[in-house]
């Protein structure tokens, strides 16, 4: 009896550093994406707000409209956080896929306080289907300080 050897040639991400924003401001936001990356990532850590009522979302190409996302808690946008907490440090990623392509846009990601350790998962999907050349990162009160950083897979 033999045994067979079976090989794959499963895509590699390669991810990387497209942007870093470190600025301190209610909406933060990466435009003019290359349409050339096969997969988003946007990445935050030590993003601190400046109020304790926090209500943090993230949307694509300038979109809050009805239906464009499916997920947890809206449908106008992708709901990070809607707690009423102190001023915690946050962190989180969230990961677009088939952002390039001409279809819908599956996202998936993880969101935390690292304060209190309460933490989020955030899926989906995004109902548009022009590339994402646009991602926002929105309080709507308040500002947040700390790090943002987009990776893009090619």
């Amino acid at each position: 009896m033999s045994i067979s050897r079976i090989t794959t040639t499963d895509t590699v991400d390669n991810w990387v550093e497209i942007a870093t924003n470190t600025t301190t401001a209610t909406t933060r936001t990466f435009s003019s994406i290359p349409t050339t990356y096969r997969k988003l990532m946007l990445r935050w850590h030590t993003i601190v707000p400046n109020t304790n009522t926090v209500d943090l979302y993230i949307y694509f190409n300038a979109s809050k409209t009805a239906n464009a996302y499916y997920s947890a808690g809206s449908n106008t946008y992708i709901e990070v956080d809607t707690s009423t907490v102190d001023t915690n440090s946050y962190l989180g990623y969230l990961v677009i896929d088939s952002a390039k392509t001409n279809s819908i846009k599956e996202f998936n990601g993880f969101h935390s306080y690292t304060v209190t350790g309460t933490q989020r998962e955030l899926h989906g999907i995004y109902a548009a289907t022009a590339a994402i050349t646009e991602i926002s990162f929105e309080m709507t009160s308040g500002t947040t300080s700390g790090t943002l950083v987009l990776y893009g897979t090619l």
